[in-house]
Order: structure tokens, then sequence, then C-alpha cells
């Protein structure tokens, strides 16, 4: 998708950078006695429909519990793993969906409630809000957007994290934040 902000964006201007092991190699020779989960993120991995076996496979083969970080481009994917019980979280970026499928921010946010009210809809639907969080990362143009979100999260009851301060945004949640991305 080409978004420039993307945490990866390396890979996509020197895709030699690629580790090119299997997933089940990389999962396998990475995975300690503390590892209680992995995260499917990309890019964009909810467009390559191998993070339905990679989740299985993470479950299966080492009981690990599973998130997919996702910018929402494809909500079957991530409804159908879900459902299944691969993804144990779905965390959607919602500056990432608009209703006529742009993956640029234009600046209001109701056209993302279209494209985000399927992913919401759904997992009510299947009563697995408690497995959806919404995430918002630090792009100057959507700050000022960023409480009507949160409003608009608080009100369907799905969990809000706004990453301008990654172990602030965890907190409120009363989640753990793990690693070293939640050091400043």
């Amino acid at each position: 998708m080409h978004c420039s902000y993307c945490y990866n964006y390396d890979f996509i201007i020197n895709p030699k950078n690629i580790i090119r092991n299997s997933t089940e190699s990389i999962i396998d020779n990475n995975i300690t006695p503390l590892s209680d989960g992995i995260v499917i993120l990309g890019g964009e991995p909810s467009m390559y429909p191998k993070s339905l076996d990679i989740a299985q496979y993470a479950k299966e083969n080492h009981n690990l519990s599973v998130k997919i970080f996702s910018n929402g481009s494809n909500p079957p994917l991530l409804i159908d793993g879900a459902k299944q019980g691969l993804f144990d979280s779905v965390s959607v970026d919602f500056k990432c969906y608009t209703k006529n499928d742009d993956i640029i921010y234009n600046g209001d946010w109701r056209d993302y409630i279209g494209g985000i009210n399927l992913i919401f809809d759904a997992f009510e639907k299947y009563n697995m809000i408690e497995k959806l969080e919404i995430r918002t990362t630090v792009i100057p143009s959507i700050e000022k957007d960023v409480p009507k979100i949160k409003e608009i999260c608080a009100s369907k009851g799905v969990k809000f994290i706004h990453q301008d301060d990654v172990k602030r945004s965890y907190e409120e949640i009363n989640a753990i934040p793990r690693g070293n991305h939640c050091e400043r």
C-alpha cells in the first residue's frame, strides 16, 4: 500500500532486507519459555491470507496468543480469524480506513465511520467486541480528531489506544506493555 508513515516502510523501498525464512521457523526459533504470544503485523497482514495459517501454527504448536495489527482493509479476514479463535485480539488502525478505501487520511473522521462500522458491527454480532481495539498513530492531520475517535470507540465499548505515548495508552486500558516499544 506504500503508506509513507508505515513503521516498516524500509521493507517497501528495500525489499532485499526482508527475512526469507519460513514463518514457522521464525516462530520456532524465537519463542522462549517466557513467550506467551505473537503479533502479526506488516505492512498490511490482512491482505495476506497466510496470516490465518500463521496464527493457527502459533496456537497449535506453541500455545501462543495471537494479535493482528491491521489497517482494516480486509475485514473478512479479520472477522474470520477472530470467529475461528485464531486471533485473540484484532487491533485496527483507525486512520487508515475510509469509506472509499483510500489509504490517505483526508481530515474528516466521518469518512472512517462507514468502513469501521463494518468491523464494529461484525464484532458485536459475533460477541467478540472484547477482541477488538482501535489504534491511532501520531500523524499531524489526525490529532484534532482523536477525541472524536475515542468517543466513538467508547460508545461501542471498544478499547482505544492513541499511540502518542504507547506506555500511557496501554496503562489507560489496564494492559501491560511488553518490550522495548514501550520505553521512551
